[in-house]
């Protein structure tokens, strides 16, 4: 399972099970304030392994909405 952490502290909401390891995808709406630190994150304690550089392993999109 993958999921957006904020400062730290995981978000409930925008967990994304491992379904198909060669591909993960999901969405999250997250309230963030100035400063805050995202990160992705893999939850489960199982290896999973990304592409490597310079290929893109992982990707995070993140659009404001007003």
């Amino acid at each position: 399972m993958m999921a957006i952490t904020v400062n730290g502290e995981f978000q409930d909401s925008s967990s994304t099970p491992l379904t198909d390891p060669s591909h993960v995808k999901g969405s999250a709406q997250l309230t963030l304030e100035a400063g805050d630190s995202i990160t992705l994150r893999h939850v489960l304690g199982l290896l999973i392994q990304l592409v490597p550089s310079p290929e893109v392993g992982a990707k995070m999109e993140i659009t404001k909405v007003k």
